[in-house]
């Protein structure tokens, strides 16, 4: 399983080119862009750390690991 420093370090700053990073890319990583490939990638927890966010909070479970509704 792909941890989400993985995911992370394949992201890319929308804001500067040549693979660098601005402020805001570098203090939040949700601001970087992803490929397709790599957010096939998250699962509930790297989505979590990297976003702050899952689909599940809105009843939506979307991965495996997602903590069921109670």
């Amino acid at each position: 399983m792909i941890t989400a420093e993985e995911i992370i370090a394949q992201g890319v700053c929308p804001h500067i080119p040549y693979n660098d990073l601005c402020a805001d890319c570098a203090n939040d990583p949700s601001q970087l862009s992803y490929s397709m490939n790599v957010l096939t990638q998250l699962t509930h927890s790297t989505q979590v750390e990297i976003f702050n966010w899952c689909g599940c909070e809105d009843g939506e479970r979307q991965y495996d690991d997602c903590p069921t509704q109670q």
